[in-house]
């Protein structure tokens, strides 16, 4: 799995990120966001997510695959 790259000080990636490094579609980890799946802030028009946050969703995601 890949990680994906930073773009912010303090470990922030946008959803473009994460869908890459996923293999999810962008669309699907905004709705993750909006669903409340993925805890993100906005920067402008733009959702950020925290590494920390990042890591959570991963870890989430894996307990409920296994």
């Amino acid at each position: 799995r890949k990680r994906p790259r930073r773009v912010y000080p303090g470990n922030f990636y946008r959803v473009t990120d994460i869908a890459d490094a996923l293999g999810i579609s962008r669309a699907t980890v905004t709705r993750h966001i909006k669903t409340g799946l993925l805890k993100a802030g906005r920067v402008g028009n733009m959702y950020v997510v925290s590494e920390a946050n990042f890591r959570a969703y991963v870890t989430k995601g894996q307990e409920n695959a296994g």
